[in-house]
């Protein structure tokens, strides 16, 4: 049995304060709520756990006397450690990088954190000015609720997306708290309750949280250089049928790929004539290297394509405003649904949105080209401090796709998080974990920083590489 979804699951399990053995229970008990420990779930033993936490047997131990004495976990001779059935549901994101985000809330840590793809906070929106910081009654009026978006928010956007993909009008627009919310909203309609969706393999691992908060079963459909395996998914449809398809075409999450022109066109015939819907990932469109994100697959099948966008990666994660674009009845559908959750995103962030709107165009090209010069300096750094990865430079994004030369990603990440780095295990990457040896390696943080990491991350594999070989699978005791 493969422990490497356990080990990913801990994220920075150390964050926080008491002792070891607390801090790994409480790890243990929210990867158990967010689902990646399931029940009736084997742990891996004390003694192969320990080895790849770095901590002794007796803390593991203590971790898992305090999992029995709470009901959550029973031993059984001969069958090793067991998490209970009783726990919680699923109640949050559970991929590493939100996982570990969560863990490291609050706390003061040395870690870099190379585990989240988008830019950190910097000189090209910290002068950001929300009209004086006033809300001003030409943009506001009314008692202040829109599930919808404000309409003159909804005008820019359109007209963004008229601008790179084709005619589209305010009614087909429907804002939301970022991408992840949109994203959200198309699975909930295309594929909810047991309902199959095929997704890009490796793809973005927030792509699967919401497909499994919707009830929804991911397939995986592979990748090659040209993009997603058309082929692959044909043979999908004909053997079981598909209700929807997530991708991201121009830039992929993780590997900075694109989906080619002729395979898209393909997919937008294969939806048309097996009536599936298509759920399309265009965040990072704007971060293509060569600045041509090519047709996005809403402007060959209108009808058929929900699209979901933010500002996160051209401008900043925390301005939560992102955009689903889609038919005008779903767009009324979903909006009553964000009627009853939300009652519509708030007032500064659609402000700050329109703000950064007006000058769009500017902003992702200063963005395409400092995303393009962090990605040649962390590679240029991993190939000079770890000349055995075979790291292959991205063509978009913010982040590099690394399979390791031997051993366990998840293993190697709880490594690097000792050597003060965070980087994303690759088995959250596929809802089958088919990439237990690759990592994802993001490059937000400034140079001099991905340098900083990059020797860490070395000085981690120097560590690691003599344990390597015999972890990429771990057996029960």
């Amino acid at each position: 049995m493969a422990y490497e979804p356990v080990l990913a699951a801990l994220g920075d399990w150390r964050a926080g304060g008491g002792p070891l053995f607390e801090r790994l229970t409480i790890a243990l008990i929210r990867a158990a709520q967010q689902g990646a420990l399931p029940g009736g779930g084997e742990l891996p033993p004390e003694r192969a756990l320990a080895a790849e936490l770095g901590v002794s047997r007796a803390t593991v131990a203590a971790a898992y006397r305090e999992l029995r004495d709470r009901g959550l976990a029973v031993t059984r001779h001969g069958s090793g450690t067991v998490i209970r059935s009783v726990l919680p549901p699923p109640g949050g994101a559970s991929s590493p990088a939100v996982a570990g985000l969560l863990a490291r809330a609050g706390e003061a840590t040395p870690v870099i954190d190379l585990s989240v793809g988008a830019p950190d906070f910097d000189e090209l929106i910290a002068g950001l000015e929300l009209g004086g910081t006033a809300l001003r009654g030409q943009v506001v009026e009314g008692h202040g609720y829109a599930p919808l978006g404000w309409p003159t928010l909804r005008a820019a956007v359109a007209e963004c997306l008229s601008r790179s993909g084709g005619p589209t009008s305010p009614e087909e627009v429907l804002i939301t708290n970022g991408a992840q919310e949109a994203i959200a909203f198309a699975v909930g309609i295309a594929a909810s309750d047991g309902r199959r969706i095929a997704v890009e393999s490796p793809g973005y691992p927030g792509a699967l949280d919401a497909i499994a908060r919707a009830g929804g079963q991911p397939v995986a459909v592979p990748r090659d250089s040209g993009g997603l395996r058309v082929d692959s998914l044909k043979r999908l449809i004909e053997d079981q049928h598909l209700h929807a398809l997530y991708l991201a075409p121009s830039v992929n999450n993780p590997t900075g790929g694109r989906t080619a022109g002729h395979r898209r066109e393909r997919l937008a015939a294969l939806a048309a004539e097996h009536d599936f819907t298509i759920v399309e990932d265009v965040v990072l469109d704007e971060l293509r290297y060569d600045g041509d994100p090519g047709a996005p697959l809403w402007s060959l099948a209108p009808e058929r394509v929900l699209a979901a966008g933010s500002l996160s990666k051209v401008a900043w994660g925390g301005l939560r405003v992102g955009w689903l674009r889609a038919p005008r009845p779903v767009v009324l559908r979903l909006a009553r649904v964000k009627g009853a959750l939300n009652l519509g995103v708030g007032a500064f962030d659609q402000l700050a949105a329109l703000e950064l709107l007006e000058r769009y165009d500017e902003i992702c090209e200063s963005r395409r080209r400092q995303a393009e010069a962090h990605m040649r300096a962390l590679h240029e750094a991993l190939a000079r401090e770890l000349p055995d990865w075979p790291v292959e430079p991205a063509e978009g994004g913010w982040s590099l796709w690394v399979p390791l030369p031997s051993g366990s990603a998840a293993a190697f990440a709880q490594v690097a998080l000792r050597h003060g780095v965070a980087v994303a295990p690759g088995g959250a990457s596929s809802p089958d974990q088919d990439f237990p040896d690759c990592v994802r390696v993001c490059f937000g943080p400034a140079p001099p920083l991905l340098e900083e990491a990059a020797r860490r991350l070395a000085a981690a594999w120097s560590e690691f590489v003599p344990a390597a070989a015999p972890v990429t699978t771990l057996t029960g005791a």
